[in-house]
């Protein structure tokens, strides 16, 4: 009885780690990583998805506004059966495409008034965050297994 209460809660189901992050943002818009899964039980995960989501916020206290952009993915649908005890590394490349608002694109036209951008920017409290998110499917769990890295955060 505990056991299948383990199984569907998620205790003691598939662990997942995000390692070896390469630089970001980088010149080719691909970020490497290797992503490590392990098991304290047998079980079997039917798909993995893995995504980089920009968090774009503007505006201060009761003007805040929060805004998730998803600038790529990365799916692996075959089901991957986890003995006890094992670990699986699996190295991933996942393409990007950066999102830039309209200060950005014009801030990087025009150079004299970049520096006038960022202060505006800054005035109205603009700042990005980027998360690296991993999420399974186990079968018989009812609580999938995440993992969520922040790769770096930018007040831009």
């Amino acid at each position: 009885m505990l056991d299948r209460i383990k199984k569907a809660i998620g205790i003691e189901g598939a662990r997942l780690d995000i390692q070896n992050i390469s630089e970001f943002p980088s010149e080719d818009n691909n970020i490497l990583f290797q992503l490590r899964i392990s098991s304290y039980r047998k079980t079997r995960l039917d798909d993995i998805s893995v995504k980089l989501i920009e968090v774009y916020q503007r505006g201060k206290k009761r003007d805040l506004r929060v805004d998730e952009y998803v600038l790529g993915t990365w799916e692996y649908g075959d089901p991957l059966p986890l003995d006890k005890g094992e670990e699986y590394a699996i190295d991933v490349k996942l393409p990007y495409k950066l999102k830039y608002s309209e200060i950005d694109q014009y801030a990087n036209r025009n150079l004299v008034f970049s520096g006038f951008m960022k202060l505006a920017k800054w005035v109205k409290g603009v700042k990005s965050e980027f998360y690296l998110e991993v999420r399974c499917t186990e079968s018989g769990a009812k609580l999938h297994p995440t993992a969520r890295v922040l790769l770096n955060d930018t007040d831009q």
